[in-house]
């Protein structure tokens, strides 16, 4: 379920090694922009490909080639832009 705000949000961008990771922390979203593809949004520069309802993230920062988890478990089949954040969660982009 969609929440109007969520608090104390981790990010983590591992570049796998092509720049230097990076790590956002405390980070609290509101008004019911609580996904994971808000989070991102909120952190980084994107480049994204919009397939009607889907967002596929393109680019994080100018590199390209991603997936993600949260809480270290790869959501199952969810675009980012409907998986919903909760309380403490961590997110993890990982370039591959």
């Amino acid at each position: 379920m969609k929440q109007y705000s969520v608090d104390n949000i981790t990010l983590i961008i591992d570049y796998s090694g092509v720049k230097t990771n990076e790590k956002f922390e405390n980070i609290s979203l509101t008004n019911y922009q609580t996904t994971a593809y808000h989070l991102l949004l909120n952190c980084c520069e994107i480049t994204i490909k919009n397939y009607g309802l889907l967002i596929y993230v393109t680019e994080i920062n100018s590199v390209g080639s991603w997936i993600y988890t949260v809480n270290n478990e790869p959501p199952s089949n969810i675009a980012a832009n409907y998986y919903n954040l909760l309380d403490n969660d961590t997110v993890k982009w990982k370039h591959v």
